[in-house]
């Protein structure tokens, strides 16, 4: 029997669905399997599909080495039907193995639906309803389990529609459930094995709500996007990134390795970058050697790039120097940090630079440009600020989703965050030497403005004061100032992320892309965060990509040439909002960190706002 399939595209599902996803499909919900189980288990291997990022994960496990891979067009992600119990609407049956009254033929066209409520837990275990438990309590008068109930509406009102026992006669209001609080049974379905049966740990001390199946905030999805910057922004130098290890240990078996410190050892001659002819040659050999043993466990990769790279012995110097000198950032903020000062270093010295390091290869393609001759300064802003715009003719992303959160029950969180993160990578190969913790990707080219300022923010206003203060209670509450949450309060950020939302809605008219369509990056100074933080230096990124194409079209960085009115009418647009003064009126706190902010005037969709429309304050813009 063939099995049936949905298609999705490969950025749906990493920014919408994932492990542990209800999808709704034809035959009825299904739940996403894991990684493991829905995609390993089916032939996928993903060191064969492994991409480059700088950093990955959810730092839950520093110890265990993780990885991305991109997944494949055609790949077949398994899943299994969840929830089970269904709602046959001929009879108002609510069962879990087919309708007991009705017959053969009816229910080959029967009007069966899949019951529209599930379970959840702020932890992110998820069940069916126990709905023998909500009729006859942790009580059981019967001698068999019941696998069906009556369904009657006695009115429109949750409180009017009860479940019924058919056997006793003992009945349940649904509202009783859904506004109530329930043991958590501990069940992660998307973790079990298809047909094995539901497991149900009961390890868990949250409780369980009821939820509808559909609602957004079952599941959540935690996703890092990155920004490929030098020195990996050549594809030969992503490839030879991957195999490092492998290519260390090659070069030092062949005795082109000085010491621990892991140089290359060759003689130059003359001073001149390339190596002596004989040594040339020699690491043409060993470079060869790396490339068979990486052509056998990489069978998913054109190494075309890197046979030319090999062609000059130069260049291939370089590049293998270039690749043993760049080290790993430590966490995703640390990776944010490096973009900021590539993207600073990129308007005086251009991306890739004017003046080509020693190893790039003439021809090679970059994933990353900067002219520094269209970066477009001293622009008036909001305040006295003076901006500096610099238009990225090019640019590449990787996007990882490395868990999701059921944001149910509440939270005492300073961040507002519901939920704890479920981290969705999967160990492989398991049990073996070199395993790691696998997430899904896909990676997209495109364009982007990338604006900042000279200097960093400074105000001496009551709305920055307070803002300020926030973000000291929260720093006092974490004791981390690179929480992923806590730099969100800085009034720095907060007023970045304004003035990003105000100027994508300017672009979105202008620039022929859908709102929708274009996506931000918010930089804050971390160091400068920890050292000093009333003097922070911040920046925005406003770029849209697409995937699987060569990119897009240039409609966004031709907005460079009109940039100043642009942000004039995006400051504009600060002033006034259909909704004041509610909206002008409204106050922040540490629970829900939105000032003079609503979908009139600053929110925008979920696709282009990484931070959940959150730490947004028209008033810290236009305030003296």
């Amino acid at each position: 029997m063939s099995r049936k399939k949905q298609n999705v595209r490969l950025s749906n599902f990493i920014l919408q669905l994932g492990p542990g996803a209800i999808v709704e499909t034809p035959g009825g919900p299904r739940i996403v399997l894991s990684t493991d189980t829905g995609l390993f288990q089916g032939g996928i291997n993903p060191h064969e599909l492994e991409v480059e990022v700088p950093y990955v994960g959810t730092g839950s496990d520093a110890e265990t080495p993780a990885a991305a891979f991109l997944l494949p067009p055609e790949a077949a992600w398994k899943t299994q039907s969840f929830p089970v119990w269904k709602l046959c609407t001929e009879h108002w049956i609510l069962h879990a193995r087919g309708c007991p009254e009705c017959t053969q033929e009816q229910r080959a066209g029967s009007r069966e639906q899949a019951i529209r409520f599930v379970m959840a837990c702020p932890a992110g275990h998820l069940d069916e309803v126990h709905w023998s438990r909500l009729v006859h309590g942790r009580s059981w008068p019967h001698d068999e389990v019941q696998e069906y109930y009556r369904w009657e509406h006695r009115g429109s009102r949750l409180a009017q529609t009860y479940v019924v026992c058919p056997v006793c006669g003992k009945e349940a209001p649904l509202s009783r459930a859904y506004y109530g609080e329930h043991e958590c049974t501990g069940r992660f379905p998307e973790n079990e094995e298809p047909g094995a049966g539901a497991v149900r740990p009961r390890n868990c001390d949250q409780k369980m709500r009821m939820i509808q199946r559909q609602a957004v905030n079952l599941r959540i999805p935690e996703v890092q996007t990155f920004l490929t910057v030098p020195p990996m922004e050549a594809g030969e130098y992503r490839m030879l990134q991957l195999e490092k290890d492998e290519l260390i240990h090659t070069l030092r078996v062949a005795g082109l390795l000085r010491g621990a410190q892991e140089k290359l050892q060759v003689t130059r001659e003359n001073g001149l970058p390339a190596p002596a002819p004989e040594e040339g040659e020699r690491l043409q050999e060993v470079f060869e050697m790396f490339l068979e043993r990486a052509e056998s466990t990489r069978r998913g990769w054109d190494l075309e790039d890197l046979r030319k790279l090999a062609e000059d012995p130069g260049a291939l110097a370089g590049a293998i120097e270039r690749v043993l000198g760049y080290h790993r950032p430590s966490s995703p903020q640390d990776a944010w940090q490096n973009e900021f000062r590539k993207l600073l270093r990129g308007m005086d010295e251009g991306i890739p630079p004017l003046q080509r390091k020693r190893g790039a290869r003439s021809g090679a393609t970059t994933l990353i440009e900067m002219d520094p001759s269209g970066v477009r300064r001293e622009i008036p802003g909001p305040g006295g600020v003076g901006f500096v715009v610099a238009p990225l003719q090019r640019l590449h992303t990787v996007t990882v989703q490395i868990g999701y959160r059921r944001a149910v029950g509440s939270t005492g969180d300073p961040s507002g965050v519901v939920g704890e993160l479920v981290d969705m990578g999967a160990m492989w190969p398991p049990g073996a030497d070199g395993e790691k913790k696998w997430y899904p990707a896909y990676e997209s080219l495109g364009e982007g403005l990338f604006i900042t300022t000279d200097k960093a923010l400074i105000f001496q206003n009551q709305r920055w004061a307070k803002w300020m203060e926030l973000f000291k209670e929260a720093l006092k509450q974490s004791g981390n100032v690179l929480d992923q949450d806590v730099h969100r309060f800085h009034p720095v950020f907060v007023w970045w992320h304004t003035f990003s939302h105000l100027l994508l809605r300017v672009l979105a008219v202008d620039s022929g892309y859908s709102l929708a369509s274009i996506s931000e990056r918010i930089y804050l100074d971390f160091d400068a965060l920890s050292e000093n933080p009333e003097q922070v230096r911040g920046a925005i990124l406003l770029y849209t990509t697409s995937s699987g194409t060569d990119g897009t079209l240039g409609g966004l960085i031709a907005l460079a040439d009109k940039i100043k009115e642009l942000i004039e009418k995006a400051v504009a647009g600060a002033e006034v909002c259909s909704s004041d003064p509610l909206c002008w009126e409204n106050e922040f706190h540490s629970e829900s960190p939105i000032g003079a902010a609503c979908y009139a005037c600053l929110l925008v969709s979920e696709t282009s706002c990484r931070h959940r429309n959150l730490w947004l304050d028209r008033r810290l813009l236009l305030e003296k």
